[in-house]
């Protein structure tokens, strides 16, 4: 029927344009697997309708949503971006091609899509909490009001407090190069390999002959079990005594359980840099994974040497003291240095609390474990010690609720095709099922 209705000028348009809006609705199904084939034939029946200039914003909407399903989405964020003005695109559609991006990892797309989908969905947490995840760059307060919108969902919290940290950081950077670098390091420090690649990647582009961003960009790698010893290796050549590159060598060696190699670079870095706790306490990491306690411990207390005033060593060296030497008097002492150091450290509350805890001090534990999950609601480690306190109180209520907020909690590479659940999220887990 078509064909033969094409055969007269008048009735070409109406064919052409029925024709494409009956194998759209063939497709059209919810759920269905619709081969490229057939997406294809819907997508040159629709360019036919596009070429003829009349039903023009039917005919974007639909080669939208089918190159959506082709996964063209470069080609597709064009097209909605060019003609929104005119077609006012539908928020449904923004929001299956930011999906579509996010989930094929086109992040400078993504941070666009999601940008322009605040403006029609403002009251949507996941919508906020990508938009501020991902345009960081473009606005940062702008990103910094999507976090603190998106930090009321108790799963985005955790990461949407420590990115909006991040982005505070960087608005006073106006170099284009270092504002990628620094965001890359922090998507790192929130536990976001991917995103860190996607902009230590953009720092690199501009300037390669930086060897710390080579650095982490290896870590990048490491991260997502990729391998990062080529840019790890570059950046050494760059600058042989950077203790960064050295110590991210130390841990790509320790990720594929090289310990030998692995102390070695670790004390390359102290050697290049002595008075820097941090390399201590990677050491420390390491020989406590290769199955050496008693020199974990040391590296530990010569990290508390060079840094008396550093809460974090304080509380390394108390969990280390409980997990190691099973010593609560040593982790009380240096569980009290932590809270001494920092006082309104949750952290080092939280070190003093769970030390109690050991210790049989229940009383002083429930103080200072709620004196940190009070200042820092969003914390796993803290929210799974509150856990078994409460069960060691026989609150199995609050202790299963506890639970449930630190798995919540401690869920990192949100941008990775599969989120990871961290250490403290399995042990939450654990707890759960064996009260």
């Amino acid at each position: 029927l078509f064909s033969v209705m094409e055969q007269f000028p008048n009735a070409r348009y109406t064919a052409l344009l029925n024709k494409a809006r009956i194998l759209s609705k063939s497709i059209s199904g919810d759920g269905v697997e619709h081969s490229v084939d057939q997406l294809q034939e819907t997508k040159a029946a629709w360019i036919e309708v596009e070429v003829t200039g009349r039903n023009h914003c039917e005919a974007q909407v639909e080669l939208s949503r089918i190159g959506i399903a082709l996964r063209e989405n470069a080609t597709v964020a064009q097209r909605m971006f060019r003609h929104d003005e005119v077609c006012v695109f539908k928020a449904d559609l923004w929001q299956l091609l930011a999906s579509s991006l996010r989930g094929e990892q086109e992040w400078d797309l993504a941070a666009h899509a999601y940008d322009k989908l605040t403006t029609l969905v403002p009251d949507t947490l996941e919508t906020r909490f990508w938009a501020g995840v991902l345009t960081i760059l473009i606005d940062q307060e702008q990103a910094v009001s999507h976090l603190a919108a998106a930090s009321s969902k108790e799963e985005y919290r955790r990461t949407a407090y420590e990115l909006i940290g991040v982005a505070n950081g960087i608005m006073p950077i106006s170099n284009p190069e270092q504002a990628a670098k620094q965001l890359g390091i922090g998507y790192l420090s929130v536990g976001e390999p991917e995103l860190a690649l996607w902009q230590l990647s953009r720092a690199h582009r501009m300037n390669p002959a930086d060897s710390t961003t080579l650095a982490y960009l290896g870590l990048a790698k490491i991260q997502l079990d990729q391998n990062g010893s080529e840019e790890i290796d570059s950046a050494l050549s760059l600058d042989p005594d950077s203790a960064l590159a050295h110590s991210v060598k130390g841990t790509f060696w320790l990720e594929n359980q090289q310990c030998q190699y692995s102390i070695n670079e670790f004390g390359q870095a102290i050697h290049l840099d002595p008075t820097l706790a941090l390399w201590q306490i990677q050491l420390a990491q390491a020989y406590q994974m290769c199955g050496h306690p008693t020199k974990a411990v040391a590296a530990l207390e010569h990290a508390a040497e060079l840094a008396p005033d550093d809460h974090k060593v304080w509380v390394e060296l108390a969990n280390l003291y409980l997990e190691v030497e099973g010593d609560g008097d040593l982790a009380l002492s240096a569980a009290r240095n932590a809270v001494a150091s920092a006082p309104e450290s949750p952290r080092a509350l939280d070190s003093l609390g769970w030390a109690q805890l050991k210790a049989g001090e229940i009383r002083q534990a429930e103080v200072n474990l709620r004196a940190a999950v009070n200042l820092a609601p969003y914390e796993p480690a803290i929210l799974y010690h509150l856990g078994v306190m409460y069960r060691n109180k026989g609150v199995e209520s609050a202790a299963k609720e506890a639970f449930q907020k630190a798995i919540a909690m401690d869920v990192s590479c949100r941008a990775c095709s599969k989120p990871k659940l961290g250490a403290v999220g399995a042990l939450a887990t654990r707890a759960l099922e064996q009260p």
